[in-house]
Order: structure tokens, then C-alpha cells, then sequence
């Protein structure tokens, strides 16, 4: 029977493993539904909310619709770039959005 070698000489508790198996990655559109719900939640003037929070919640859009959310991410993107303490409120909001969605 082959040696499975653990990095630590320790396998992960059952809590460990149920909470990786738990993570998931989260997928270009979720990404781009993110962008928008920070904007937002930051108080900006953000358009597609409603897809947005249709794609955070496991719901699909249309591939045209998810165009027009796209821009509308690039957009906002560029909007709070160009402003470092609104690049610093964004990545707050997106965190906490992400935390409450289950990604790390």
C-alpha cells in the first residue's frame, strides 16, 4: 500500500477539510456581478444592479444582458481608479461582499 506524506506530518482535522471543500472560485461573471454591487454599496450611480444580484445569487442572465453588465464593471472599474481613497473603500466593500457570498 502506498505512503500518503503530509507537508507537517499532520492531516487536516474534518472542520479543515469541510471548510476548504466548502471554498469555491468564484467565476467571470461573479466577478464582474461584484464590481457593480461595491459600487453600490459605495453609493455610486451603478446601472444592472438587479442582474447583478441575479448572477451573486446562482441565477444565470442572458449573454447579451452580461455584456452590458461587463461594460458597466469596466466602467465603474475606471470611475473609482482614478481615485486611491475610493480604491481603498471599494476593496473593503468587495471583501465584505465576497465574506458574506462565501469566498475568501
Amino acid at each position: 500500500m502506498p505512503q500518503v506524506h503530509i507537508a507537517g506530518g499532520r492531516l487536516p482535522s474534518l472542520d479543515q477539510r469541510l471548510q476548504t471543500a466548502a471554498r469555491r472560485s468564484m467565476t467571470y461573471g461573479e466577478q464582474v456581478a461584484i464590481m457593480i454591487l461595491t459600487a453600490k454599496s459605495m453609493g455610486l450611480d451603478a446601472n444592472h444592479v438587479d442582474l447583478a444580484e441575479r448572477v451573486i445569487d446562482g441565477g444565470s442572465v442572458h449573454p447579451t444582458h452580461f455584456t452590458f453588465m461587463e461594460s458597466e464593471s469596466v466602467r465603474l472599474h475606471n470611475l473609482i481608479a482614478s481615485d486611491t481613497t475610493l480604491v481603498s473603500v471599494a476593496n473593503a466593500k468587495a471583501g465584505e461582499l465576497k465574506s458574506k457570498h462565501g469566498w475568501e
